[in-house]
C-alpha cells in the first residue's frame, strides 16, 4: 500500500482497498476464549483516503466528531467571571445606545473597556486577561484588547474629538441644571504634553493635568469631561472649549474659579443661564460689608438646613447679585482658618493677614443672569457641593487618580474610557438609590456592596448545563433586582 495513503490513517482504524478506493474502518479488539488470544474486529466504515485530500470522514462520522468536539469544549471550559459584568451591563444600557450612535464601529470595544474599568479600576492591569477570564468574552467574542492593539486604538480614539463630543453632547441634552468644576489628575509621565506642576496641596506641587467635569445637578450624573494642562486656572478652561448651543435651556452652576467676567459675558452672549459665586472680597460685597446692612437683624432672612442667613439682592446692569451672611458660617470659617494657622508654620506678617480676613468671613455672593428669589438662587448653588463627593468617587473609590499616558491622544482616550466607566458606576449608584426609595433594598446596601456581591458569581458548564455560583436566597433576591439571573441559567 502506498505510504502516502497510510500516513493519513486515523488512530484506531484500518485501511481497506476496495476497487480503486481506500476506505477507513474502525477497529477494536476482543479476547477470543477458544483461541485464547486477542482478535481484531473490524467496525463501521468512517470515510476514505485520497492522495489529494487525505482522510475524508463520511457524514455519520463527521457528526460523531462534532459531538466529541462540543463535549471536549464543555469539559475543558474554565470558570468565568459572570456577575459583575452582567450587573454593570444591566444598569447601563442607555450608555451603550448613546455610544452606538456616536461610535458606530467601535462602540462595543469602548463599552467593554469601560465596564471592565468600572469593575476593576486599575490603570496597570492587563485588560485583555480580565476580558478573557470573564463570561463577557463568550457573550461578545472577538473584541481586540491586546496591548499592541489598544495602543493603536487609543491613538485613534484620542483624535476623534468630534465623536467624543457628540457622545457627551447627547448626555448633556437631557439635563436641565448642570454643575461645572475641575479637578487635578496625577500624571507621572514627563513626556505627556498635558503634564504641568500645577496642583498644590499643603505647599507641595505634583505633575498633573486638569479635568473639567460637568454633572447633571439633579442626579449628580457625569455628562461631560475634557482634559487640559495642569497649570491652567479654572477661569481660563472655558476659553479652550465651546459648548455652543448644547447648554441652552439649562442652568450652569459653577465654582467661583469660573466666574471671571469674560466667562459670564460668553454665557450671556450665547443665551446660557448661570448661578456662580464670587470671591469673598469681591468689589460688590465690600460696600455692603462696610454699611452693615447685611448683618442688621431687620434684614430679610432665609433658613436653609439648620443655618440662618441674612439676605440682600440687587440688579447691576443685566445681572443680579445675591448676598448672604451667616454667623454660623462665619464661626465655622474662623475655626478652620485658626486650625490652618496652627497646623501650617507661617511668619507673623502672614498670620496678621489671615487674622485681618476674619471680618470678611461668613459672606457669600452669587451672580446670575436670572431674576429669582434669594432662597432659590442659594439652593441652586448648594447643589454643587455634591461635586466633591463625585470627584472623590472618581479619584479614590474608582482609583482613577493617576495615569502614565505619554501623549495627548492616549491621555484623551484613557480619560474618555474612564469617564464612561464613571458613568456606568453612577448608573449602578442611581439604581441602588431607586430601589431604596421603592423600599425593595434596605439602607445597608450601597454600590460597592452590590458590586462585591455580584463579583462573587462565576459561571461554568457541567454536564452540558451552565451553572453559577450558589448564593443564599437573600443574595439571589438582591441580584435579581438588578436583572442578574443565577442558577439555573437558560440556554
Amino acid at each position: 500500500m502506498d505510504p502516502e495513503i497510510r500516513k493519513h490513517r486515523p488512530k484506531g482504524t484500518e485501511i481497506k482497498k476496495i476497487g480503486n478506493g481506500y476506505y477507513v474502518c474502525k477497529i477494536s479488539s476482543v479476547w477470543d476464549k477458544e483461541k485464547k488470544k486477542v482478535r481484531k474486529v473490524s467496525g463501521a466504515c468512517i470515510g476514505k483516503i485520497t492522495l489529494e485530500d487525505g482522510f475524508i470522514p463520511n457524514e455519520a462520522y463527521s457528526k460523531e466528531l462534532a459531538k466529541e468536539r462540543v463535549l471536549n469544549d464543555e469539559n475543558n471550559r474554565r470558570i468565568y467571571e459572570y456577575g459583575a459584568t452582567e450587573l454593570m451591563e444591566s444598569v447601563s444600557k442607555d450608555i451603550l445606545q448613546k455610544l452606538r450612535v456616536a461610535f458606530p464601529t467601535e462602540f462595543r470595544r469602548i463599552y467593554t473597556l469601560a465596564i471592565l474599568e468600572a469593575i476593576e479600576p486599575d490603570y496597570k492591569c492587563e485588560i485583555k486577561n480580565t476580558y478573557d477570564s470573564s463570561y463577557y468574552s463568550k457573550k461578545y467574542p472577538g473584541i481586540a484588547l491586546s496591548k499592541n492593539t489598544l495602543t493603536k486604538f487609543f491613538n485613534d480614539l484620542g483624535r476623534w474629538d468630534d465623536k467624543m463630543f457628540a457622545y457627551m453632547e447627547s448626555c448633556v441634552a437631557n439635563s436641565s441644571n448642570i454643575l461645572l468644576d475641575s479637578t487635578s489628575i496625577s500624571n507621572f509621565s514627563v513626556d505627556n504634553p498635558f503634564t504641568e506642576y500645577g496642583f498644590s496641596y499643603k505647599g507641595k506641587k505634583y505633575p498633573s493635568f486638569k479635568m473639567l467635569a460637568v454633572f447633571d445637578a439633579d442626579t449628580n450624573f457625569p455628562v461631560y469631561c475634557s482634559i487640559h494642562s495642569g497649570n491652567i486656572i479654572d477661569s481660563k478652561i472655558l476659553d479652550e472649549i465651546s459648548f455652543g448651543t448644547t447648554l441652552k435651556d439649562t442652568i450652569v452652576i459653577a465654582d467661583r474659579g469660573f466666574s471671571k467676567y469674560a466667562n459670564l459675558d460668553y454665557f450671556d452672549e450665547v443665551g446660557i443661564n448661570y448661578v456662580m459665586p464670587l470671591n469673598s472680597n469681591n468689589r460688590f460685597i465690600k460696600p455692603i460689608m462696610k454699611s452693615g446692612k447685611l448683618t442688621n437683624p431687620s434684614c430679610d432672612s432665609i433658613y436653609v438646613e439648620d443655618t440662618f442667613y441674612y439676605i440682600m439682592k440687587e440688579k447691576i446692569k443685566d445681572r443680579y447679585f445675591y448676598y448672604y451672611f451667616s454667623k454660623k458660617l462665619a464661626y465655622d470659617h474662623e475655626n478652620r482658618m485658626r486650625k490652618n494657622i496652627e497646623d501650617t508654620p507661617i511668619d507673623d506678617e502672614d498670620i496678621q493677614k489671615e487674622v485681618d480676613k476674619i471680618s470678611d468671613l461668613g459672606y457669600v455672593t452669587l451672580v446670575s443672569n436670572m431674576d429669582m428669589d434669594s432662597k432659590t438662587a442659594f439652593l441652586l448653588y448648594k447643589k454643587r457641593w455634591n461635586i466633591e463627593i463625585a470627584f472623590n468617587t472618581f479619584k479614590n473609590k474608582m482609583n482613577f487618580n493617576a495615569t502614565y499616558a505619554t501623549s495627548k491622544e492616549t491621555t484623551r482616550a484613557i480619560s474618555f474610557i474612564r469617564f464612561v466607566a464613571w458613568q456606568i458606576y453612577y448608573c449602578l449608584a442611581n439604581k441602588v438609590t431607586e430601589l431604596k426609595v421603592q423600599g425593595k433594598l434596605n439602607e445597608q446596601w450601597n454600590p460597592e456592596k452590590v458590586l462585591r456581591l455580584a463579583s462573587k458569581v462565576s459561571i461554568c458548564t457541567l454536564h452540558n448545563e451552565k451553572i453559577t455560583t450558589k448564593l443564599t436566597l437573600k443574595e439571589e433576591a438582591v441580584l435579581n433586582l438588578f436583572g442578574i439571573q443565577t442558577l439555573p441559567i437558560p440556554k
